[in-house]
């Protein structure tokens, strides 16, 4: 059986988290979607991943808003998407942050999209608007803190 590219790229975002001391679970949340993890019985982790060469652009239909407000209502502060960026790493966005760059309509797609400058962090775009860089560091630590 052939292995679907989204688990490779699911698996090396996971994998940075596993290794870390805090690390102590990891499920699917069967009530969000084939995208979204609890990390730790109290972390809500929803990932999507771009293959492109960059920048990445991510489309959260209505479906994806919808599952990501039920991670929020879920998880409150705890509730994070990842968004990765190919190989070059990890984009870790807050709930408030993903809800400053998209307006969540429900009723078409909304995107985001990330860059990645030669120095610096990433910068993220979307319909709604713009948040300042965001670390390369920031992911797995924020998940744990």
């Amino acid at each position: 059986m052939a292995i679907p590219e989204i688990d490779f790229y699911h698996g090396a975002a996971l994998h940075q988290i596993i290794d870390l001391p805090e690390f102590t679970s990891i499920n699917r949340d069967p009530h969000i979607s084939g995208s979204s993890y609890i990390i730790n019985h109290n972390v809500g982790l929803f990932i999507k991943h771009s293959t492109a060469a960059g920048p990445w652009a991510f489309t959260f239909t209505k479906e994806h808003q919808e599952q990501i407000r039920r991670m929020f209502e879920r998880y409150r502060e705890k509730a994070f998407l990842a968004l990765i960026c190919k190989d070059i790493g990890v984009c870790l966005l807050t709930y408030g942050e993903y809800r400053k760059t998209v307006n969540e309509r429900f009723l078409k797609a909304e995107g985001i999209k990330v860059e990645k400058p030669e120095r610096g962090g990433f910068r993220v775009n979307g319909s709604k608007g713009r948040i300042g860089v965001i670390p390369l560091n920031r992911y797995p630590r924020l998940l744990f803190e």
